[in-house]
């Protein structure tokens, strides 16, 4: 693990908020969540950078720059959901069609995620249409953590708790993704 690059992305930001439900932002959870992740990845002894590390704005070709020039070998973009129907509900991991280790990334950390939080699971999926999938070089996956629209998933993402087991059971999957490529 000593020499692998991981970029984790917190998705939106600055003026940028995301998904927005009863005063939450999305922008605020994605990077609360990142930085946990990127304490517990460092401590599993892997080199990472996160995209932002504060509410500063940064384009969708920023973020896949920052990752693609840094010789990375995995890219997380961490995401909340929302939806017109606040019965929407669930986690989903994605990742580019035809990237093998992109969907290997992807089903080991959404297995991870439904063994930890006994939450909906909506599976992983090829998404051909997201840029920072598209555009990295390198296996990249878009984890959504819950939907700020259902009043359920809502009430868990604020807990520090809940998004401290969200970030161990994402670490967990890149430990797990590391094994099986082996």
């Amino acid at each position: 693990m000593k020499n692998k690059i991981i970029v984790i992305d917190p998705g939106h930001g600055g003026r940028d908020p995301g998904a927005t439900a009863d005063g939450i932002y999305e922008k605020d959870l994605n990077l609360n969540i990142t930085a946990r992740l990127f304490i517990l990845l460092k401590d599993l002894g892997f080199k990472v950078k996160m995209t932002r590390t504060d509410n500063r704005y940064l384009s969708l070709g920023d973020r896949v720059k920052i990752a693609n020039d840094v010789n990375t070998d995995i890219f997380i973009s961490i995401h909340c959901n929302a939806a017109s129907s606040n019965k929407a509900n669930g986690i989903e991991t994605l990742y580019y069609p035809g990237s093998d280790k992109g969907k290997i990334l992807a089903g080991v950390i959404q297995h991870s995620m439904i063994d930890k939080l006994n939450i909906t699971d909506r599976g992983f999926k090829a998404r051909p249409d997201l840029f920072v999938l598209k555009y990295t070089s390198m296996p990249a996956v878009l984890v959504e953590c819950g939907f700020i629209t259902n009043l359920e998933e809502s009430e868990l993402l604020i807990t520090d708790k809940y998004r401290n087991d969200i970030a161990a059971a994402i670490s967990d999957g890149v430990g797990e993704y590391y094994k099986k490529i082996k």
